[in-house]
């Protein structure tokens, strides 16, 4: 019935467009080019009076029907757009997809953390021998007033060769000179420690630049660094120490400095967990000079640690194979002296609120303390950070190598001098 009454032909098939195209009738009448068609009005008017000649004079057909009908059957007209709403259109703001960097080597590298912090019985330390060659040689003139054969190499066979080393060492930071000399037996330093259980650590900065006018310093070696940290891997180091230095006094360090400092450490992490090398960020508070007091040198060192743990996150660097190197919080050398217990309690929370739980390890520099000194601290700052995720551990560094050296120069024996150097590391382990 609806058929019959309706103005135009729906039932005809195919009708003819403006453009010549075939179209739909429905289409057609919708967009007005139908027979007594004027759009949504005469569509209206339609469907009215089909409905009531369909459905007899019996029945009472509202207009609202009509209308209810007559915008239902515009809606699908693909050329009025007053009998329809308009289109909601989403848009999705494409994000990259980011997940945390894929590094084939990050399992071996969280590994060489873990061994480095491994809590054992007696304690093992950091053995630091990366200083300068032109140091190294000063102190072995000063040793060896004469001249006789001492030369860095011998030096450093006298202290990898040690057998028992490995017992109180957990790592051992080389220079880069060093990874490529080998024994008097042809053997290999790196090799010589692998087999010793010993973790093989190299150098990778090359030393400090001035940063401004107030004495501050930065690092150099950031050119070249990934190429560098290559062959290191090549030659069988898997630890590489950034080392960076920080003026504490009452007016230092500046801001810019700070930012500098925690900047180039992180992009030198980056560039070395890029290469499969775990990395060691040491960062020395020269605080010596000064009348600065003990809460001055916790609150740089938190300054100092928070900034350069941000700067790690922001330049994608896994902390689980990241190994911090800090000082202990002392007052300056013309200040007021402080309790051993008040260096424990001020080290201990300045690494509390900086250091999250992640980072793999932390040792502790012993500054121009002497050795007997160094391990009490050490023993202190450990018994006030036990409940803590990270492992407090010490660094040894050159004062503990001095009693071996006096000992192979005054009687030229290099086994008795690596027996002082086990009775030294033994002394220290039991104090801690």
């Amino acid at each position: 019935a609806l058929k019959t009454q309706l103005p135009w032909p729906v039932a005809a098939g195919r009708a003819t467009g403006g453009n010549g195209r075939p179209t739909n009738a429905r289409y057609a009448a919708g967009s007005g080019t139908a027979r007594r068609s004027t759009g949504g009005a005469g569509l209206h008017e339609a469907l009215h009076t089909a409905l009531q000649a369909a459905c007899g004079s019996q029945v009472v057909v509202l207009p609202a029907i009509a209308g209810i009908c007559a915008r239902a059957w515009c809606s699908k007209s693909r050329d009025v757009h007053r009998c329809r709403r308009p289109r909601r259109v989403s848009r999705r703001v494409l994000q990259p997809f980011a997940i945390e960097p894929i590094n084939p080597h990050m399992a071996e590298m969280k590994e060489t953390v873990r061994r480095l912090s491994t809590p054992s019985f007696p304690r093992r330390g950091l053995l630091d021998t990366s200083e300068e060659p032109t140091v190294t040689d000063a102190r072995l003139q000063e040793a060896f007033p004469d001249g006789g054969n001492a030369d860095r190499e011998t030096w450093r066979e006298l202290i990898y060769a040690t057998e028992g080393l490995g017992e109180f060492c957990s790592g051992v930071i080389l220079h880069p000179e060093a990874l490529l000399q080998e024994t008097s037996g042809r053997d290999r330093f790196t090799d010589l420690l692998q087999q010793a259980g010993i973790v093989v650590g190299v150098r990778a900065d090359n030393g400090t630049v001035p940063l401004n006018g107030f004495g501050e310093k930065g690092t150099a070696g950031l050119v070249g660094l990934e190429e560098r940290c290559r062959d290191f891997r090549r030659c069988g180091a898997r630890l590489a120490l950034w080392r960076s230095e920080v003026q504490c006094t009452m007016e230092l360090p500046t801001d810019v400095a700070v930012w500098e400092i925690a900047t180039c450490l992180a992009q030198a992490a980056q560039a070395c967990q890029k290469q499969g090398l775990a990395v060691a960020i040491e960062l020395n508070m020269l605080g010596d000079l000064g009348s600065h007091s003990i809460e001055r040198t916790a609150y740089v060192c938190e300054k100092v640690y928070s900034h350069a743990v941000r700067l790690l996150n922001e330049h994608d660097v896994s902390l689980e194979a990241v190994s911090l190197v800090s000082s202990i919080c002392r007052p300056g050398k013309d200040a007021a002296p402080a309790r051993p217990e008040d260096i424990a309690v001020y080290t201990a929370r300045a690494l509390r609120r900086t250091v999250p739980p992640a980072l793999g390890s932390v040792h502790l520099l012993p500054g121009s303390l002497t050795p007997q000194e160094a391990a009490r601290h050490f023993r202190d700052v450990q018994e006030a950070t036990h409940r803590e995720p990270w492992c407090v551990t010490p660094v040894y560094g050159s004062t503990l190598l001095n009693a071996p050296l006096n000992e192979w120069a005054s009687t030229g024996d290099m086994d008795s001098a690596r027996e002082v150097l086990l009775r030294v590391l033994e002394a220290i382990a039991e104090t801690q």
